[in-house]
């Protein structure tokens, strides 16, 4: 059960909506907070075959570079997380999953903002149509396990959603 109100809206736009909220919290005490909330997301780990994943180089302008991580992308109204997972994966590498497998759900950053992101294990893939949009500069890049850690240790795996991934494989 929630327990705030909402004091004032700071920003709403398409995927986060910035509010002042008030909370009760534990105990009785109230406080304000400035609370982010952002549309949830599906991500997907796709393998090729028992030693190769499926990464992706994106352009993510928030950081102004290219980046290698997992497909992934917000959930649309209606949508499941896995049916995200599964759209972004087609539309992102050009290839569907016979068999898909949740790994984990987390949420990004609980101190401000309520975003959930749940990631997929993808199996069995085959071709199906590549459609990214246009706001997207992505490249599919085949990448053995083996240098996966390798990769993280060099510090050319950086993102999080990704990082969480490959834990729950390589750990």
């Amino acid at each position: 059960m929630k327990r705030f109100s909402v004091k004032r809206d700071i920003y709403k736009g398409r995927v986060v909506h910035l509010r002042l909220e008030e909370h009760t919290l534990p105990g009785g005490h109230k406080g304000i907070f400035e609370v982010l909330h952002h549309r949830h997301a599906g991500a997907v780990l796709p393998f090729l075959d028992a030693k190769t994943l499926l990464l992706i180089r994106q352009y993510r302008p928030a950081v102004g570079r290219y980046f290698l991580e997992i497909p992934a992308g917000l959930i649309d109204p209606g949508e499941s997380p896995l049916q995200c997972a599964r759209r972004e994966l087609e539309e992102e590498t050009g290839y569907k999953a016979k068999n898909v497998k949740k790994l984990i759900s987390y949420y990004t950053s609980i101190g401000c903002m309520n975003e959930k992101i749940t990631i997929y294990k993808a199996t069995q893939l085959h071709p199906g149509l590549k459609a990214h949009e246009a706001t997207e500069v992505i490249e599919t890049i085949p990448t053995p396990l083996s240098q996966v850690k390798q990769l993280i240790q060099r510090g050319k795996i950086q993102d999080s959603k990704t990082l969480i991934a490959l834990q729950t494989i390589l750990y």
